[in-house]
C-alpha cells in the first residue's frame, strides 16, 4: 500500500503483540486435555434421584442423561455413569465417572472427544500419581492424556477429578497408521475369565479367549476377533526358547511390551500386568499385523497397589519381578534370553536416567498440586483429608479402612528408594556401548537406491554386536552393522559402523523405520544400548520420495468434514477438493491421478474429457463412492489429517499436495492466493470452485490449526476508493477493548498455545478499539478517494480477551477497488 488511512497510524510498536502471546499468561488453554487448564464440567440431571440412577446405570452398562455445559458450551443429552471397580467399591461418595457425549446425540463431542474417563483419585492422597504416571509413559509408548477437572452437580460442586483419554478409535489414531484393528481391555468381563487375561496359554477354544479378553471394537467391524490373541498365546507359550526371538516379533511388538514392563517395574504399579496380569490393553495393529500392549489404570502407581506386599517390599521391588508361568509376559521379556533381558534393562536404565529421579518428579509434583490445591481443598466429597494430600509427598501412611484398608509409600520415599534399588544393581552398572551420530545417505533417496545407514559406537568393554534395527511394513527386521570399511561406514575401524539396505525395498512411496541396537560382549555383561533410547518408539525415518515435477494444475482447497457445505449431484454432503489451473490457458485434466495414500499415486485416475480453463476450478468429490458420478474420487478424506497429492498422467510424477491436520465441520483448508502454494489456511467460508479471494471483495482466513483463535473479524461492505465500510469484531470481552494491527501482507507465525500471527510484513498498531456490553466492537472505516490504492490489499487481524483468556482473531483480507 502506498499509504496508510489515518485509522492505522502507528501508537506503538507491533513487537508488543509478539511479546504478550510469548508470555505464559496470555496463552489460552490447548484442548480438553490441557494440564494447564482447570476446566469445571456442570452436569445437571432431570432427576433428584441421580446418584441412585447413575449407580445403577454402572450395574446395568447403561448411561442416564444429563445436560452438560463446558467453557459455556451446552451440550444436551450427554451419557453418564459410574464406572471402577475398586475405585467404586472401595471409596465414599465420590466416584470414578465414564461420559459418553454421543450416547443418545449422534455424532456429538467434547472438544473433539467423544468418551470420558473422571478419576476419583482411588488410593492417591496426593491426587498426582495418575497424572504423572500417563506423562511418563508417553514418553516411551502410546499412552492417554490426563488433566484436572472440577465437576458440579445440579449447582454445586461435587468434587476435583482427573480426566483421562479414553483408549478408543481416536486414541488409536494418535498413535498408529490403522485405526480398524481389534482393541482389547485385558481385565476379565466375566468370572469365568479371572485371573486368564495374562496372555497364557487357554488352549484351542476360542471361547476361553473370549471370556478372558473384552472386545472393545464394534463386533460388527472386528476381524476375526480373539483369534489374534489365542495365536499370540500359542507364540508366547508353545515356541522352543531358540526360535523365540525369531517367532515372537511376527505376532507381537516385543520392544513395546519391555518398554511397558519397565515402566511397571519402576513406577510399582502392581495393579497392572506385571503382578496381576490385567488392568492394560491390547491393540492388534492392522497395518503391521502385530499386537501391542497399552497402559491403563495408573492412579495405583508408585506404590499405591498394596498386591499383600509391605511398603519396604514394594518400594525395593526389583524389575526383574514375578516370573512365573502364570505371567508368561514377564518371563519371556527378562527371563529367558539374555539378549531381551540385557534390551529390557536398556529401557529400565532409561526411564530412571532420563525421567525417573525426585529431581525431575518433584517440581512436578509441586506444580500439580499447587495448582488444584484450592480445588482440592474444597471438594466436599474428597477421598482423603487436605493433610494427607499434603502428607503423601514424602511420608508413607494408611488410607482407607475395613477390606481396602492399605499402606502407601510417600511419593519421593517412593522414587528415591527406586533409584538407590536399580542403579546398584550389577545390570545397571554393567558397561554398555554408547551409539551416536546416526544418519542416512542420501538422506532423501529416490526410487531404487541403496541406502546406508551409519552410526558411531565407542564402548569402555569389549564389544559384542552392532544391529541395524529396521522395518517397511510388518515385523522389525535385523541385519549387522560393521565397521569394516565395505558398508558405507568409512574406514575400518574408525568406530563408525555401516549397513547398507537394498535398492530392492526402496520403491517410490516406501517409508523406512531404523533403529540402532548394540550389545557388549556377553563376558562383559552383555549390555544394551539402543538409538535412539526408546528404540522402535518413534524412530527415525525416511520416505522414499516420489519423482517430482510441475504443472499448472494445483490442488487449491479441500473439505474433509462438509456437513452443511456445498451439495454434490446426489444432494449429499460429501468431502470435496479442488483443482485449480494457474496457467493462461485450458488445460487437459483426464488421466492424471488423485490419491490420500503416499505408496498408492494412481489411487483414482481423473476420468478423460475434463478441461479446466484458465484460473478456473474443477470439483472432485471425495466419498468412496464412484457411482454417484465420474469425479467421485474412490477414497474419501480423513478428518484427523492427512496428505492429499496430485500425479501427473504417468502415475509416477507428483506434481501437488496438500498436507492438513485435524479438522473442523465445514472449515476447508486452502492456499491463501488461488493456486499459490506459499501458505497453507483455513477458511470459515470455504469456496469451491470459486476465487478464494475476489477482488473489490473481503475475505477471512484463519490458521489450520485454528480453535484458539476465538475473537471473528469482519469487513463490513466494499471496500471501494471513497467510500466509507465497516469494521466489526465479535466474541470479544464485553465492556472491554480489543487491539487491531494492519499490514501489507499475510503470515503465519505460530507463538505457542494455538496461536499464531497471520500477518506479514509492514505491520502497524496497535488501534484500541472498545467493546460493548455484548462483547462487539465496531467502527466505521474511511478509505480515502486515492487512485493509488486501487489494486493493493491490507491484512488485518485483532488480539485481546475473550470470556476464556486472551486470543486472537481470524486475519481478513481486503482487496481494494474504484
Amino acid at each position: 500500500m502506498q499509504s496508510s488511512p489515518p485509522l492505522w497510524r502507528v501508537l506503538v510498536p507491533a513487537t508488543c503483540l509478539i511479546v504478550c502471546l510469548a508470555s505464559a499468561d496470555c496463552l489460552p488453554s490447548q484442548g480438553l486435555y490441557d494440564p494447564d487448564t482447570l476446566r469445571t464440567f456442570d452436569f445437571k440431571f432431570a432427576s433428584a434421584n441421580w446418584y441412585s440412577n447413575l449407580r445403577s446405570a454402572r450395574s446395568s452398562k447403561t448411561n442416564v442423561k444429563a445436560e452438560l455445559t463446558v467453557d459455556n458450551v451446552v451440550y444436551k443429552d450427554v451419557g453418564v455413569r459410574f464406572r471402577g471397580m475398586s475405585s467404586y467399591i472401595g471409596s465414599g461418595t465420590k466416584k470414578s465417572i465414564n461420559l459418553t457425549m454421543d450416547a443418545f446425540v449422534p455424532d456429538q463431542e467434547l472438544m473433539g472427544y467423544d468418551s470420558l474417563n473422571l478419576s476419583n483419585g482411588y488410593n492417591d492422597p496426593t491426587f498426582c500419581r495418575e497424572m504423572i504416571a500417563y506423562q511418563l509413559h508417553r514418553e516411551y509408548m502410546p499412552a492417554p492424556k490426563a488433566n484436572y477437572v472440577k465437576v458440579n452437580i445440579n449447582g454445586a460442586y461435587f468434587g476435583l477429578y482427573v480426566n483421562v483419554q479414553q483408549q478408543d478409535k481416536k486414541f488409536i489414531g494418535q498413535w498408529y497408521e490403522d485405526t480398524s484393528g481389534n482393541r482389547y481391555r485385558c481385565d476379565p468381563p466375566s468370572s469365568a475369565g479371572n485371573g486368564n487375561s495374562a496372555l497364557q496359554w487357554l488352549g484351542t477354544t476360542l471361547q476361553n479367549y473370549t471370556n478372558a479378553y473384552e472386545l472393545k471394537t464394534d463386533p460388527a467391524l472386528a476381524v476375526k476377533p480373539w483369534e489374534d490373541i489365542r495365536n499370540l498365546c500359542d507364540v508366547l507359550n508353545n515356541t522352543p526358547n531358540a526360535q523365540l526371538s525369531t517367532e515372537l516379533p511376527k505376532v507381537f511388538d516385543v520392544d513395546q511390551a519391555m518398554r511397558y514392563l519397565g515402566l511397571q517395574a519402576v513406577l510399582v504399579n502392581l495393579d497392572s500386568y506385571l503382578n496381576r496380569g490385567n488392568d492394560y490393553y491390547l491393540y492388534h495393529d492392522p497395518h503391521h499385523q502385530l499386537l501391542s500392549t497399552l497402559a491403563w489404570d495408573m492412579n495405583e502407581s508408585f506404590g499405591g497397589y498394596g498386591a499383600g506386599m509391605s511398603v519396604a517390599q514394594r518400594i525395593s521391588l526389583t524389575p526383574f519381578y514375578n516370573i512365573r508361568s502364570s505371567r508368561p509376559l514377564n518371563g519371556k521379556m527378562y527371563g529367558t534370553l539374555p539378549q531381551w533381558t540385557a534390551r529390557y534393562m536398556h529401557h529400565v536404565k532409561t526411564i530412571l536416567d532420563q525421567d525417573f529421579t525426585w529431581t525431575k518428579i518433584g517440581p512436578l509434583v509441586a506444580k500439580y498440586q499447587s495448582f488444584i490445591d484450592a480445588a482440592l481443598q474444597a471438594d466436599p466429597n474428597k477421598l482423603y483429608s487436605y493433610q494427607q494430600f499434603k502428607d503423601n509427598v514424602t511420608r508413607q501412611m494408611y488410607v482407607n479402612s475395613g477390606w481396602f484398608r492399605n499402606e502407601i509409600p510417600g511419593l519421593k520415599q517412593l522414587v528415591d528408594a527406586r533409584v538407590a534399588r536399580i542403579t546398584g544393581m550389577v545390570e545397571y552398572r554393567n558397561g554398555r556401548p554408547t551409539i551416536t551420530a546416526l544418519s542416512t545417505k542420501p538422506t532423501v533417496p529416490t526410487p531404487n537406491i541403496p541406502v546406508t545407514v551409519t552410526a558411531k559406537v565407542t564402548n569402555t568393554v569389549p564389544m559384542g554386536s552392532v544391529t541395524l534395527c529396521y522395518r517397511v511394513v510388518g515385523a522389525w527386521l535385523r541385519t549387522p552393522m560393521l565397521d569394516d570399511g565395505a558398508h558405507g561406514d568409512g574406514a575400518a575401524g574408525d568406530d563408525v559402523y555401516g549397513a547398507i539396505l537394498p535398492a530392492t525395498m526402496h520403491a517410490a512411496g516406501t517409508r523406512v523405520h531404523y533403529y540402532v541396537e548394540s550389545l557388549s560382549a556377553a563376558a562383559n555383561g552383555g549390555a544394551c544400548s539402543l538409538f535412539p533410547k526408546t528404540g522402535s518408539f518413534q524412530p527415525p525415518q525416511y520416505r522414499v520420495d516420489h519423482k517430482t515435477g510441475t504443472s499448472p494444475i494445483r490442488i487449491n482447497e479441500l473439505v474433509a468434514k462438509n456437513k452443511t457445505g456445498v451439495q454434490d449431484e446426489q444432494s449429499q454432503y460429501e468431502d470435496w477438493v479442488e483443482l485449480y489451473n494457474t496457467s493462461p490457458n485450458p488445460v487437459d485434466v483426464g488421466g492424471m491421478y488423485l490419491t490420500d495414500a503416499f505408496s498408492s499415486p494412481t489411487k483414482w485416475q481423473i476420468p478423460a474429457g475434463y478441461t479446466i480453463p484458465s484460473k478456473g476450478a474443477l470439483l472432485v468429490w471425495c466419498d468412496n463412492d464412484p457411482g454417484d458420478g465420474p469425479l467421485h474420487a474412490t477414497f474419501k478424506l480423513d478428518g484427523d489429517g492427512e496428505t492429499v497429492r496430485l500425479f501427473a498422467k504417468d502415475g509416477e510424477t507428483r506434481v501437488s499436495q496438500i498436507r492438513y491436520g485435524l479438522q473442523a465441520d465445514d472449515i476447508s483448508n486452502g492456499w491463501m492466493a488461488d493456486g499459490n502454494p506459499s501458505l497453507l489456511v483455513a477458511y470459515k467460508t470455504p469456496t469451491p470452485a470459486r476465487p478464494t479471494a475476489p477482488d473489490c471483495a473481503s475475505h477471512g482466513y484463519w490458521p489450520v490449526d485454528h480453535a484458539q483463535h476465538r475473537l471473528l473479524l469482519e469487513w463490513i461492505g466494499t471496500p471501494r476508493i471513497g467510500m466509507t465500510n465497516r469494521i466489526k469484531v465479535s466474541s470479544a470481552k464485553a465492556n472491554s477493548a480489543v487491539s487491531m494491527y494492519l499490514a501489507v501482507g499475510p503470515g503465519m507465525l505460530p507463538i505457542g498455545g494455538g496461536l499464531y500471527i497471520l500477518l506479514g510484513i509492514g505491520i502497524d498498531g496497535p488501534f484500541v478499539l472498545p467493546t460493548d456490553a455484548a462483547g462487539i466492537a465496531s467502527i466505521p472505516v474511511p478509505i480515502p478517494n486515492n487512485p493509488a490504492l486501487k489494486g493493493q490489499s491490507a491484512f488485518l487481524q485483532v488480539v485481546g480477551p475473550d470470556n476464556s483468556g486472551v486470543t486472537l482473531s481470524n486475519g481478513a483480507e481486503i482487496r481494494i477497488c474504484r
